[in-house]
C-alpha cells in the first residue's frame, strides 16, 4: 500500500485505503444491523510550532513511486485505445456517448500523478537533502497534510519545518540541515514560504527553543540562518503574522530575546524592524519594573537597530517617549553599550541641510535627537543619578564630537536657548550648505562635558573632533 490516511486527502489524490473516504456517502444500512455505539475519537491538537497537526497519511515513497508510474501506463493506454474503441463502435453503430467516462478518468489521472510525484518528492527531500540521519527511504513514513497545504506543496519547505521543528526539540542540529537552510537564507521566494508555512507565532516559539541551546555552535549557525532568512521575508509579510511574531508570553522573556535576536541576525526591512521593535518595547515596557530580564531581549533588539541607522532614527523619533525611557528609565544588562551604538547611528548618520522644519529631512531628525538627547542627560545630571548610568561616556563623547560647532557657537553665544531645537545653517560662509545643528543649552552643556570629560576616552574623541574644527575655521 504506498499511503494511508487518518485525516482527509486532498482530491487530487487516489483514495488507496479500502474504507470509502470520509467525503464518499456512507455505505447503506443492513435492516438487522444494530445502531452504532462508537463514539467519534477527537482529532490531535496542532503542536504549538506549527510542524505537527492534524490530517495524517502514512506514505511509503518506494510504492508511491510505483503506483504513479502504474497510473501513468493506465494514462497511456487510455489515450491509445479511446479512440481505437470510438472507432469501432462507431462501425458496429453503437453508443459512444460511454466513452466520456473514459476520458474523465485520463483527465483525473493526468492531473494526480503530478502531486502523487510532489509528495514522493517531498519525503525524499526530507530524507535526503535536509537530513542525513532519516534513513532509508522505503517504508512507511508520516506525511503531515495539513503541513503540506501550508508549505504549496513545496518539498524543500515541508522537509525544512519538519527537520527544523526536530532540531530545535532535540538541540541537535543536522549537518545537513544546516547546510540546507543557509544555502537558501537569500531567497526571497523560499525564506517566505518558511515563515508562512511556520506562521508568525510558530517562528517564534521555533527561534525561542533554538536559543535554549544557544552554547552550541551548530545551533548558533541555526540561529544566523534563521533570523538571515527572516530579514529577506521581512518585506512581504502581512501586519497579522509581523505582530504575532512580537507577541511573547508576558512571563517569557526568552522568546522576546529570541525574536530581537533574529531580527539582529538579519537584514530585516526598515519598516518591518520599526514595527516589531515598538511592539517588543510595549511589551518590555507593560512587565514589572522590579528586575531587568535575563536574557536582556533590549540588548539584540538595539544591535538591530545600529546596524538599520534608518530603523535606529525612526524608532527614537517617532515615539515622544522613547528617548527618555531608554536614557533616563531602561537599564540594560550590556551597560547601555547596545544603546549607545543605536543612539550614535541615529543622530551621526544622517547628516544634510535638506527639507524644511516642516517637512523634515533625516538630517534635520538627526540634529533634533542631539538636542533633545543633551538636554535629558543634563537633566539626568542634575538630579544626581549616576554618571553613564545608562549610555557609556564613549557614546556621548562620540555625539558631542559629531556637533562640534554647534558646541562651538553655544560657547560663543551671550544667551541659551530655553528649548532643545535645531539650529539652521547661519552661521560661517557656508551657509545654506552646513548640515541642519542642534541647539545646546550652556549650562547644560557644561555639566555634561564635565561628567564626560572624566572619562579620557571620552575628553579624547571630543578634543580631536574640536581640534579638527578649530583647523577648519583657519582654512577659511
Amino acid at each position: 500500500m504506498a499511503a494511508s490516511s487518518s485525516g482527509s486527502t486532498p482530491s487530487a489524490a487516489p483514495s488507496l485505503a479500502p474504507h470509502p473516504s470520509p467525503s464518499s456517502d456512507p455505505p447503506a444500512k443492513r435492516p438487522d444491523e444494530p445502531p452504532s455505539t462508537v463514539t467519534p475519537s477527537p482529532q490531535p491538537q496542532s503542536s504549538p510550532i506549527g510542524g505537527i497537526s492534524d490530517g495524517y497519511s502514512g506514505i511509503n515513497p518506494s510504492a508511491l513511486d510505483d503506483f504513479e508510474r502504474g497510473l501513468g501506463r493506465a494514462e497511456d493506454s487510455l489515450g491509445r485505445n479511446e479512440q481505437i474503441i470510438d472507432r469501432t463502435l462507431r462501425q458496429l453503430g453503437q453508443d459512444t456517448s460511454g466513452l466520456g467516462a473514459l476520458r474523465e478518468m485520463r483527465n483525473w489521472l493526468t492531473t494526480s500523478r503530478p502531486d502523487l510525484r510532489r509528495r514522493s518528492e517531498t519525503i525524499r527531500a526530507q530524507q535526503g537533502e535536509w537530513s542525513a540521519g532519516a534513513g532509508a527511504t522505503g517504508g512507511l513514513r508520516d506525511f503531515d497534510e495539513s503541513l503540506y497545504g501550508r508549505a504549496a506543496h513545496d518539498p524543500d519547505v515541508y522537509a525544512a519545518v519538519t527537520t527544523l521543528t526536530e532540531a530545535v526539540d532535540k538541540g541537535e542540529v543536522d549537518a545537513k540541515t544546516l547546510t540546507a537552510l543557509e544555502k537558501r537564507k537569500g531567497d526571497a521566494a523560499f525564506a517566505t514560504a518558511l515563515m508562512t508555512s511556520l506562521g508568525g507565532a510558530g517562528f517564534r516559539e521555533l527561534v525561542a527553543k533554538a536559543a535554549e541551546h544557544g552554547d552550541d555552535k551548530k545551533v548558533q549557525r541555526l540561529q544566523a540562518a534563521l533570523g538571515a532568512a527572516l530579514g529577506t521575508a521581512s518585506s512581504r509579510f502581512s501586519p497579522a503574522w509581523r505582530d504575532q511574531l512580537a507577541s511573547p508570553s508576558p512571563a517569557d522573556p526568552k522568546q522576546a530575546y529570541a525574536v530581537a535576536l533574529a531580527l539582529k541576525n538579519g537584514k530585516a526591512d526598515t519598516s518591518f524592524l520599526v514595527a516589531v521593535a515598538r511592539k517588543l518595547d510595549a511589551w518590555d515596557r507593560a512587565r514589572s519594573r522590579q528586575l531587568t530580564p535575563s536574557p536582556d531581549p533590549m540588548v539584540p533588539l538595539m544591535e538591530a537597530l545600529a546596524a538599520d541607522p534608518a530603523a535606529a532614527q525612526d524608532f527614537f523619533a517617532k515615539d515622544a517617549t522613547a528617548l527618555k525611557h531608554f536614557l533616563t528609565e531602561r537599564y540594560t544588562q550590556d551597560g547601555g553599550a547596545a544603546l549607545g551604538k543605536a543612539l550614535e547611528a541615529s543622530m551621526l548618520t544622517f547628516r544634510d541641510h535638506d527639507g524644511t522644519p516642516s517637512q523634515p529631512s533625516r538630517g534635520y531628525i538627526s540634529a533634533a535627537l542631539a538636542s533633545e538627547f543633551a538636554h535629558l542627560e543634563a537633566q539626568r545630571i542634575e538630579v544626581g543619578d549616576p554618571p553613564a548610568s545608562l549610555v557609556p561616556t564613549t557614546a556621548t563623547g562620540h555625539i558631542l564630537a559629531g556637533y562640534i560647532s554647534d558646541i562651538n557657537r553655544v560657547a560663543d553665544s551671550g544667551s541659551d536657548p530655553g528649548a532643545p531645537g535645531v539650529r539652521g545653517a547661519d552661521y560661517s560662509q557656508m551657509a545654506g550648505q552646513d548640515p541642519w545643528g542642534a541647539w545646546f543649552n550652556k549650562k547644560e552643556l557644561r555639566s555634561l562635558l564635565k561628567e564626560n570629560f572624566s572619562d579620557s576616552k571620552a575628553f579624547t574623541l571630543v578634543t580631536v573632533a574640536q581640534t579638527a574644527f578649530a583647523a577648519r575655521l583657519l582654512d577659511s
